[in-house]
């Protein structure tokens, strides 16, 4: 079938459990068949221990098909990779990047800067990577933009390997899935292992019972100078329970660095009466991830997480959280799910919003801060404004700004518990917005380096420690009058001139994550025969 045609999906032999059952997580209950795997040796084995929901009760798959789906479809690498041109600007056609993806191999680069165009429009359907390992190359000026007209994803990545866009734009692409099926990404969805290099996935949505990722859903995504804007996961079914996760992006492990997460949703049809699960407004990650000179604001889910929502240990360094919220549950700026542990360094939580836990809610009952302020945020139902938890948190670390707490959590005994006078998010140079220390800050001077940090997240020309001591926070007080907002120093923003870079990323995040290398499900695993699939491969 060529890869613009329409796509079908299977009758569904049972109707889905109420879709907290989507989550693509192995099951306890040995439902899973055998694993497939795309290039053998490269398979963990499946996973032995089960995973619930909150209450208790196990989770089965529902994207489990779409992964298996995809091992079927991948064609094996080629020895003889090469750089593929895209020449014709058109949806179809021979040089069509349509046509020169049918004719890739696995290894290959796909060249789009000999276009003399800045824009594809898709007419005839997603684009189809049916291989397991490629890279697309964009122009140096970044001003390309794939457009999926708001008719159906932009891209597809049936590989098991990694799938790496540089210099590209990818926007309005829109997959609603029919019935009780799931809706899996609004641009790009991928069974691999994603990079983003100085690229951006704006205005995309997903939809249906189950709606996971509304820019990207990919098993790895690593963000290097890149952005998610403006995406939409929107559980929706006229009779059953629902379930959204990541806004932005649902992926087993994220990877952020000085990159940028904003404007997104997680959230269930308006004026639906029927429960819903919505979690994670900008992130949800299985395995938790890396947050590293990095921005997660103005995300917003309908139940928890409102900026990201992890299940496993995340680290946050030199980045700012601010402006989430989570509408109904906890947790505004993030929600991290037992047993995982939040590990903050030199970062800012701030001006967040959530009934209960407006900056962190955990469910863990461990925390570590460095050099962290996590204060000014809101809860407008408990007043547990900055840090709540559900199983009493112990906070570990030294020279923090901790605001609002719950009682049952403790936090360590040098802590300044104080108004950090923050300015509001904005570019104070850099790549990314941050939250500047006022000059009368309490959290001038006051914090740690113990992170051995070059700059602060600014980056390069941004020193990290100026006086006495580093200031507590992701921003360092120079005593200098920021440039105006909304005008970024481009001088400041690195190039990430190969994946070579990217790949180290992964390796910090395999070192950082001990739930990751415990436990690692792999989500290639076929489901369970009455499990429908969103749809077949091309």
């Amino acid at each position: 079938m060529k890869s613009g045609a329409k796509r079908t999906s299977e009758p569904a032999a049972a109707k889905l459990l109420p879709l907290a059952v989507a989550l693509a997580l192995a099951t306890a209950s040995g439902e899973l068949g055998a694993v497939t795997a795309l290039v053998p040796g490269n398979v963990p084995p499946p996973p032995t221990g089960g995973v619930t929901r909150e209450d208790g009760t196990p989770l089965r798959v529902a994207l489990g098909a779409w992964h298996a789906d995809a091992a079927q479809s991948a064609l094996p690498p080629s020895p003889n990779a090469t750089v593929r041109t895209v020449t014709n600007c058109e949806d179809d056609g021979p040089g069509s990047l349509r046509e020169v993806l049918l004719a890739s191999a696995s290894g290959d680069t796909v060249d789009l800067t000999q276009l003399s165009c800045s824009r594809i429009s898709l007419t005839s359907g997603a684009v189809v990577a049916a291989v397991d390992t490629l890279a697309i190359e964009g122009p140096a000026s970044r001003a390309f933009t794939i457009d999926g007209n708001n008719a159906d994803r932009v891209m597809l990545h049936y590989g098991a390997g990694s799938l790496l866009l540089r210099n590209l734009t990818l926007t309005r692409g829109r997959h609603v899935a029919s019935g009780t099926n799931v809706g899996v990404a609004g641009c790009l969805a991928s069974a691999g292992y994603v990079t983003l290099d100085h690229s951006t996935i704006a205005n995309c949505a997903t939809a249906g019972e189950g709606a996971y990722g509304g820019c990207v859903y990919a098993y790895s995504l690593i963000l290097a100078s890149s952005t998610l804007s403006g995406c939409d996961a929107l559980g929706t079914h006229p009779t059953n329970e629902t379930a959204a996760f990541g806004g932005a992006a649902f992926v087993y492990q994220i990877d952020l660095v000085e990159s940028t997460v904003t404007g997104s949703r997680a959230r269930h049809r308006a004026g639906s009466t029927r429960p819903s699960y919505d979690i994670g407004g900008g992130v949800a990650t299985i395995h938790g991830g890396l947050v590293i000179d990095s921005t997660i604001d103005s995300n917003s889910a309908g139940g928890r997480g409102g900026g990201l929502s992890t299940f496993g240990d995340l680290l946050v360094r030199n980045s700012t959280i601010s402006g989430n919220r989570a509408d109904t549950a906890f947790g505004g700026g993030l929600f991290i799910r037992h047993p995982s542990e939040l590990d903050s360094r030199n970062s800012t939580i701030s001006a967040n919003h959530a009934p209960d836990g407006g900056g962190v809610f955990a469910t863990s009952t461990h925390a570590s801060l460095e050099s962290t302020i996590i204060a000014g945020n809101i809860a407008e139902l408990r007043g547990n404004a900055d840090f709540a938890g559900s199983r009493g948190v112990a906070i570990t670390g030294s020279s923090n700004l901790i605001g609002d707490v719950a009682r049952d959590v403790s936090v360590p005994a040098d802590s300044l518990r104080d108004d950090p006078r923050l300015l509001p998010l904005a570019y104070n140079g850099g790549a990314t917005r941050t939250q500047a220390l006022r000059g009368d800050s309490p959290g001038i001077d006051a914090g740690n380096n113990d992170a051995a940090l070059a700059s602060d997240q600014r980056g390069q020309g941004y020193a990290r420690v100026v006086g006495a001591a580093a200031d507590i926070g992701a921003f360092e007080y120079d005593g200098v009058a920021q440039g105006p907002a909304g005008t970024p120093s481009p001088s400041s923003v690195p190039t990430l001139a190969a994946w070579a870079a990217g790949a180290l990323v992964a390796l910090l995040a395999m070192i950082g994550l001990r739930a990751a290398s415990r436990d690692k499900p792999h989500p290639r695993a076929r489901v369970m025969r009455s499990m429908t699939r969103p749809f077949q491969r091309p």
